[in-house]
């Protein structure tokens, strides 16, 4: 009768290193695998008379070093395994102890010393034993190495923060993830890091730095500070000690807000509206409002942008606001001016109602002088004018003419922008009738404050002077309207001789048989006049988008 070949040797001796195991451990081991020695060998179980051969089964048995060694941190698992299609029955004992009847045992120490593992393996008839000396040692291996590097900033949106770490390197023990923590309430200790920690993210070997973006989830609070902790943590959950922390303060929201408004003050509905390299956007309400956000307070400035129109004489010019905080960001009143083509006699300004008013009210872009671009007018309307009694040289009646041309302008601009001053004293323009006025029929000039030009400086006080040697009443009627005009604020000369514009230099006489003896593009600049805030910089105006 053939018997089963032995897998194992008759007496197989532990593999254990005196380094690994003293000399207490060691005589140990061999004590124990001595006195089992005959059985540490895979058996040739015999027939019994008349019967079959047992079997042929290879058994392996895994780990196969008889002598292990571990720390009290560790578990160690046991397998057998045979080329038997149904696998085996084993019976597991930890010293006198059954343990397991599965293929597979778990080893867990529960404290330091030398534990004896046995198994005994069987397909049908054909059996087979192995032992194990398992030394258990006091973990006593370093923690993770403390996380360098950690940084904290403000996040892209209200309430976030970034928060950045590198990776560890020179670990005794693998590190297999990273844990991070935030407190809005100070610098965390071991004993709150429990309640403060957010979450966990795996090593990864070859990332030098790790990102994680916090929110309100983990307890930040907008306009505050907090504080960030980033642990390393190894395969036995150990963290690394707290080490440095990082700061930083929560953003904030902030809405830019406003409202919309024609050249008469009316509100502009359906506008688009973008803020913030046009990462933002609404379309202003029935009543011209918008609100624009949020925004972050810790970079409080933003830039309103009004979307032009791109078709010429239909809609509105573009505009895009300067720098706006949490202050200055608050109901910011937007005056929209009109995308129109000029009269078509006008061959200048581009053809634009735009260009056309910057030149009436000197607000020409100048790039080597900034303030040549920015806006005055009157503090106040209607605008004061003291008309005394008085005529010309041929009779005219300079009083009534002066009279009449007010109540031309007011009756076209659609509200009251003259008023006849009750005395000279209080008025805002003195009129004056010249016997001699070199090289005009009318002036205006800029008494208060000393020194300045029309349009270069917010205007306290006027003088408008009419030549009493003018003749006809037509001159005498268009040289008024003409000079109310610079008063208004419009203080150049149309540069194009056509088109029924009544601010050339040259007399319009013609333009008293027209309907509307001041042309819409004259009407449109002084009511825009009235409703842009002083110092308004007309360089943030353009055509177009």
């Amino acid at each position: 009768m053939k018997g089963i070949a032995p897998h194992h040797a008759a007496i197989r001796l532990p593999r254990i290193r005196p380094q690994h195991l003293g000399p207490p451990a060691c005589a140990l081991a061999l004590v124990v695998l001595l006195m089992l020695g005959a059985g540490c060998r895979d058996e040739a179980p015999v027939a019994p008379p008349g019967g079959d051969e047992p079997p042929e089964i290879n058994f392996a048995f895994l780990p196969t070093a008889q002598g292990q060694r571990i720390t009290t941190r560790d578990t160690l698992r046991f397998l057998v395994t045979t080329d038997a299609p149904a696998g085996c029955t084993c019976a597991w004992r930890l010293g006198d102890d059954p343990v397991s009847a599965t293929e597979a045992y778990t080893f867990v120490p529960s404290a330091p010393g030398i534990d004896t593992l046995r198994v005994a393996a069987a397909v049908d008839r054909a059996t087979s034993t192995y032992y194990w000396v398992i030394e258990t040692v006091e973990f006593d291996v370093p923690l993770p190495p403390v996380v360098p590097l950690i940084t904290a900033r403000e996040g892209t949106a209200p309430g976030e923060a970034i928060v950045t770490w590198q990776q560890v390197v020179d670990a005794e023990v693998r590190v297999v993830g990273y844990a991070f923590a935030a407190s809005p309430d100070g610098p965390l200790t071991e004993e709150n890091w429990e309640q403060n920690e957010q979450g966990r993210v795996p090593f990864v070997p070859e990332t030098p730095f790790y990102v994680e973006i916090l929110d309100g989830e983990a307890g930040l609070v907008p306009g505050q500070m907090a504080w960030f902790y980033v642990r390393s943590y190894d395969v036995y959950g150990r963290l690394s000690r707290l080490g440095n922390s990082a700061r930083t303060r929560v953003p904030g929201e902030w809405w830019l807000s406003g409202s919309l408004v024609d050249g008469a003050g009316a509100p502009v509905a359906g506008q688009e509206v973008r803020v913030d390299g046009d990462r933002l956007g609404v379309l202003s309400a029935a009543d011209g409002t918008f609100r624009l956000g949020p925004l972050l307070d810790l970079d409080p400035t933003g830039a309103i942008r009004v979307v032009g129109s791109d078709i010429p004489d239909e809609g509105w010019c573009g505009f895009t606001s300067g720098a706006l905080d949490t202050m200055s960001g608050n109901d910011v009143r937007i005056v929209m001016l009109p995308r129109r083509d000029l009269a078509d006699g006008c061959d200048f300004y581009e053809g634009e109602w735009l260009p056309f008013f910057r030149h009436m009210t000197n607000t020409r872009i100048v790039a080597t002088d900034p303030a040549a671009s920015l806006l005055w007018s009157w503090p106040e309307y209607p605008v004061d004018v003291w008309v005394p009694e008085g005529s010309g040289f041929s009779g005219l009646d300079f009083a009534a003419a002066m009279r009449a041309a007010m109540a031309t302008w007011n009756l076209h601009l659609g509200e009251e922008y003259l008023r006849e001053a009750a005395d000279e004293a209080s008025a805002d323009v003195i009129c004056e009738y010249v016997d001699d006025l070199p090289g005009a029929f009318g002036k205006v000039t800029l008494t208060a404050p000393a020194g300045y030009n029309l349009s270069e400086i917010i205007p306290q006080r006027m003088l408008l002077r009419l030549d009493r040697g003018i003749t006809g009443q037509d001159v005498l009627d268009i040289v008024t309207l003409h000079e109310l005009g610079h008063v208004l604020g419009l203080a150049n000369h149309v540069a194009c001789g056509n088109g029924g514009y009544l601010m050339t230099l040259g007399l319009a006489v013609a333009n008293l048989d027209l309907p509307v003896p001041i042309h819409i593009d004259e009407l449109d600049a002084v009511r825009a006049l009235r409703q842009l805030p002083q110092g308004t910089n007309m360089a943030l105006y353009r055509v177009g988008p």
